[in-house]
């Protein structure tokens, strides 16, 4: 910086004027230096100022984008554990209503088949009533017939027109009495033989019903009563005939006597 100086010094000069001179130079080279380096420091002191305000800002605005990424991520943390625990208990509710499906089923299934259950037996009641009524009807036909020989019985008995009122029987009269009760026999026998017949398909008709491998008898008993039934019916129209036919002989010969029949003693 001297050699600097001192080439710049006028030839003319003194030595002691040039080194003054030179010193002056060297000072204000200095002064320029130190306001040089001072103006560099006070940029540097600015920039190294807006470099901390930018990394300040920049640190500012990454805290609050950190505390807002904390937050989302509480948030996020948060509505997943609470999406886990809706999914969770959803899952428990889906279970719970599946097993209270299979559970209705079950039940509907058992009050099915506890329905089939009542309208199988309200059925088989049904059919037993049926029968029951049908053989009462039978039965009760019977005993009509029965009663209805009973008193044809006092129309074609001897005693009726030898010691109550006695008549006079011709020979004619006693083969038309003993016609009469070899009739009333072959009936009785008849009434006799239907009551066996309906006792045998009522014995068959319990001892098989309910039993599917047996159906068969059953329905054939069913059947057979039918029938049966319509041959009492012929039975009984037989009887009533019988009771005509002997009732009008018996007032024939002994009601105008003032003797008293079976029906006249009833009423």
């Amino acid at each position: 910086m001297i050699n600097l100086i001192l080439a710049q010094v006028q030839p003319s000069q003194s030595l002691e004027e040039a080194t003054k001179k030179a010193d002056e130079l060297e000072k204000q080279i200095s002064s320029l230096q130190d306001t040089l380096i001072s103006a560099q420091n006070d940029k540097i002191s600015s920039l190294t100022g807006d470099i901390g305000a930018i990394v300040g800002i920049f640190g500012l605005v990454f805290a609050v984008l950190s505390l807002l990424s904390a937050i989302a991520i509480i948030y996020i943390q948060k509505q997943n554990r609470k999406a886990t625990e809706n999914i969770k208990h959803a899952k428990e509710i889906m279970s719970e209503a599946r097993q209270v499906n299979i559970e209705g089923n079950e039940i509907n299934k058992s009050a099915a088949n506890e329905l089939k259950e009542v309208q199988k037996k309200i059925k088989e009641v049904d059919f037993l009533m049926d029968f029951s009524r049908k053989q009462s009807l039978v039965n009760a036909k019977i005993n009509q017939c029965r009663t209805v020989m009973e008193i044809i019985s006092f129309y074609l008995d001897i005693n009726t027109y030898t010691v109550q009122a006695p008549v006079e029987l011709t020979r004619m009269n006693m083969k038309t009495l003993q016609d009469y009760r070899k009739r009333m026999a072959d009936i009785s026998n008849k009434i006799d033989a239907h009551f066996n017949v309906v006792n045998l398909l009522v014995e068959s008709f319990h001892k098989n019903f309910g039993n599917n491998e047996e159906k068969f008898h059953v329905d054939n008993s069913i059947e057979s009563l039918n029938l049966t039934k319509n041959e009492i019916m012929k039975t009984y129209e037989e009887t009533s005939a019988l009771l005509e036919e002997s009732r009008e002989f018996y007032e024939n010969k002994v009601s105008n006597r003032g003797a008293t029949s079976p029906v006249e003693k009833e009423e």
